[in-house]
Parts: C-alpha cells; sequence; structure tokens
C-alpha cells in the first residue's frame, strides 16, 4: 500500500475491500504474518494500517445500511413518458422499485 491517500474518506472502497481480504487471508497463515498485516505506521497508511481501514470499512457498512433501511419506507411511483413526452407519475402497486432521481428527491426531503 502506499501513502497515495491523504485522507480515509478519499480512499476507494474497492481497495478498503482488497485490504480486508488480505487481513482476513493474514489472519488464517501465521501469528507472525498477521502480527506484520496489523502493524500501524508513522505517519499513518490510511489504505494501509489495519486499524483505518476496518473501522473505515464499518463506517461505510453502517452509512450504506442506514440509507438502504431509510429507502424501505418511502413510497414507491412508477413514472412514464406520454407520446407528447410529458411526464406521468403513479404510486407503483408492486412497490418494488424506485427511479434514482426519485430517490434523491425523497432522501432530501427526508433529510429535511
Amino acid at each position: 500500500m502506499s501513502s497515495k491517500y491523504q485522507d480515509v474518506s478519499d480512499v476507494p472502497t474497492e481497495t478498503l475491500c482488497k485490504r480486508l481480504a488480505e487481513l482476513a487471508h493474514a489472519v488464517t497463515i501465521s501469528d507472525r504474518r498477521m502480527m506484520r498485516e496489523f502493524t500501524m505506521r508513522i505517519p499513518a497508511e490510511v489504505d494501509r494500517d489495519a486499524d483505518i481501514v476496518i473501522s473505515e470499512a464499518a463506517r461505510r457498512l453502517t452509512e450504506a445500511n442506514a440509507t438502504i433501511e431509510a429507502v424501505r419506507g418511502l413510497p414507491r411511483y412508477e413514472v412514464w413518458a406520454d407520446k407528447y413526452g410529458n411526464l406521468n407519475w403513479k404510486p407503483d402497486k408492486d412497490g418494488y422499485w424506485m427511479r434514482p432521481h426519485e430517490l434523491d428527491k425523497a432522501l432530501e426531503k427526508q433529510d429535511g
């Protein structure tokens, strides 16, 4: 890993996932390998140091889960365009989906 990122929020999720997999693998190999992988460096490497990587992954999972829970309670709508290109809205009878732009608007309303 590197000192490529200045802040942990800049580290791509894919990079965090790769590092989590490396840490999980290190735990299963040997005590020596685990100790080497779980060291903390000075200055901190936010895409490598185990404490930072695990903490940021947990924060992102918590945030994603909160978004999912918020979306579950939102009303669902079906949107379609008529032959003139006008958008029409009606509640979606099955409630299985929501258009991305609707989701953004609904979340903005919910956040107040």
